[in-house]
């Protein structure tokens, strides 16, 4: 079940053109083979979401694959990534969601996904 507040962020994308479940596994596969590299299995966190609940930047981890799912759209439809590009990330979001590491590769790669 998707949350109230991402339904209703859900809701205002659809003038916009955006398929939310095409750009989570775009992002999923871009940052972890979609759960399949490094610790993503064992947290799974298909997304490389950070969390600093004990003081420290790590990798947040969840009950199942699909709470990252959940989380990864409820924060890319709450937070800042939305820009008015047909909801599709731009240079910007990339920016933020990479931290700037690797930025360029990130968005060519999630777009080649989500068109692909």
């Amino acid at each position: 079940m998707i949350p109230k507040t991402v339904e209703k962020s859900v809701e205002s994308l659809k003038t916009h053109e955006l398929d939310l479940d095409k750009l989570a596994y775009s992002v999923a596969r871009h940052e972890t083979w979609n759960c399949t590299i490094w610790n993503s299995a064992t947290r799974n966190n298909c997304f490389g979401i950070m969390t600093w609940k004990r003081g420290f930047r790590e990798f947040k981890t969840y009950e199942t694959q699909e709470d990252s799912y959940i989380d990864f759209k409820r924060i890319w439809t709450t937070k800042w990534y939305i820009e008015w590009n047909g909801g599709l990330p731009t240079y910007a979001d990339a920016k933020k969601y990479s931290w700037n590491d690797r930025a360029r590769d990130w968005l060519n790669n999630v777009l080649h996904f989500y068109h692909n």
